[in-house]
């Protein structure tokens, strides 16, 4: 890897919020050799109500939407070398509810990249995940909810969820945190296949679901999120 200050960073959806916070702390490259893809958008709702154009839309946006970047990117640096960032979610590690299809994007991600590291392995290329937890950008304001209006059957726990989720992120952490770490990891000669970054009890949740049964995390997730218990089971 280049020196940092001869280093050309692509960043994907970086206008605003976490792509913007990466972008800005690595404005002074000269050359690409990292590709931080952060591009993504989000929406929210029953299965049921969510029409299949927006849940398609949500997984070409979230998911092929890196297929293509990486895609594109993959012969120079199978040939110079160079390191891939691709930003999922901690959505991609426990399902999110009344965010199904973006807890899909996200979870195929990881094994996106679990499957091109491995594909990867004697080209000098590194890949990783960054997977955030909640942060304070415009992302809530912009996500789309679907349904749930009067008479839905799903409103009122619907409108439940999403509160809990929205009331996180606005006060979740700074972004520049996850910009940090990217620059880290863009720095880095080996790494690991994932980071996970945010809050922490959001973090030890995901270590926590390893190890408990899962009915017992799911109960506390529904918990959390204010929703009746009993899946008919």
């Amino acid at each position: 890897m280049a020196d940092r200050k001869r280093t050309g960073v692509l960043v994907t959806g970086s206008s605003s919020g976490l792509g913007n916070a990466i972008a800005t702390q690595l404005a002074k490259g000269n050359r690409i050799d990292a590709l931080v893809c952060c591009a993504g958008m989000g929406i929210a709702g029953a299965v049921e109500e969510t029409p299949i154009a927006e849940a398609s839309r949500q997984m070409d946006v979230n998911f092929m939407g890196v297929v293509r970047i990486v895609k594109a990117v993959l012969p120079g640096m199978r040939e110079n070398g160079g390191t891939i960032l691709v930003v999922g979610s901690m959505a991609g590690l426990t399902g999110i509810p009344f965010q199904s299809f973006y807890s899909a994007s996200k979870y195929a991600l990881e094994g996106f990249v679990e499957s091109l590291r491995m594909e990867l392995c004697g080209f000098p290329v590194r890949v990783a995940l960054i997977e955030p937890g909640d942060f304070k950008t415009g992302f809530t304001s912009a996500r789309r909810i679907l349904g749930l209006g009067e008479g839905s059957p799903y409103a009122v726990a619907g409108r439940r969820a999403i509160g809990v989720m929205e009331d996180s992120e606005r006060a979740g952490y700074d972004p520049v945190l996850v910009a940090r770490l990217a620059l880290k990891l863009i720095s880095r000669k080996r790494l690991r296949s994932r980071y996970t970054v945010g809050p922490g009890f959001q973090k030890f949740a995901m270590v926590l679901k390893r190890f408990i049964p899962h009915r017992l995390y799911e109960a506390l997730f529904m918990i959390y999120y204010k929703l009746n218990a009993g899946n008919g089971e």
